[in-house]
């Protein structure tokens, strides 16, 4: 199954609000991303968590019963982009309606969410290009024996060299670069299946 039959079948999942299963999924990879990027947007912590949530259970659980992944019309983090964008702009107007109608003088200073210009967009493809990176790299890790991935994170990580791993692992110098290899494309292939390509080695370092 390529990627994007693996993106496809994971929304086509999520059509279901009981499959706790893939909205579980769903929820770990997204909601650290929704969370940095709306407190990047001026939102506290906690009005924060509130408006993620909100995006959960308001918008995204009812627009996944019928949502259908459309590469000709783009991404679907450019569509989630979307969703979160509006959902800041609706917090918003919330918020300076309540001051407004308390007859106080507005102190407000949340979050002034213009039309989606280039640099909104490219913050959001960073954070989205970083969490994919780190939610991989947690799902591999989880997966894998701790001796295979000790010599990716050793070798390819670290980038020490391969027979002072293996010594320490009680492997064969072939056996540190062949498991190292393997994590690797399993990285790399989870990151193909959110829309992601992998990160040069020497930025991975950064990501454990």
């Amino acid at each position: 199954m390529d990627a994007d039959q693996t993106r496809s079948s994971l929304i086509r999942r999520l059509r279901d609000p009981a499959d706790k299963e893939s909205w579980g999924q769903f929820y770990e990879l997204y909601q650290p991303l929704l969370l940095r990027y709306v407190q990047s947007r001026n939102v506290g912590p906690h009005d924060a968590e509130d408006l993620v949530q909100d995006i959960f259970i308001n918008k995204l659980r009812k627009a996944m019963e019928n949502f259908e992944l459309d590469h000709a019309r783009g991404r679907f983090r450019t569509w989630l982009f979307q969703v979160t964008i509006n959902a800041i702009r609706d917090w918003t107007r919330q918020k300076q309606n309540q001051i407004a109608a308390t007859g106080q003088s507005s102190q407000f200073t949340g979050p002034i969410v213009p039309s989606v210009t280039e640099e909104l967009s490219r913050d959001w493809n960073r954070y989205h290009h970083q969490q994919v990176m780190q939610y991989a790299m947690k799902k591999i890790k989880a997966s894998s024996e701790p001796k295979t991935w000790a010599c990716f994170e050793q070798r390819t990580l670290r980038g020490r060299p391969a027979s002072e791993v293996a010594g320490e692992l009680g492997l064969n110098v072939n056996a540190v670069y062949t498991n190292a290899h393997r994590v690797l494309e399993k990285i790399r292939g989870l990151c193909q299946e959110h829309d992601e390509e992998l990160l040069p080695t020497e930025e991975l370092s950064g990501q454990t």
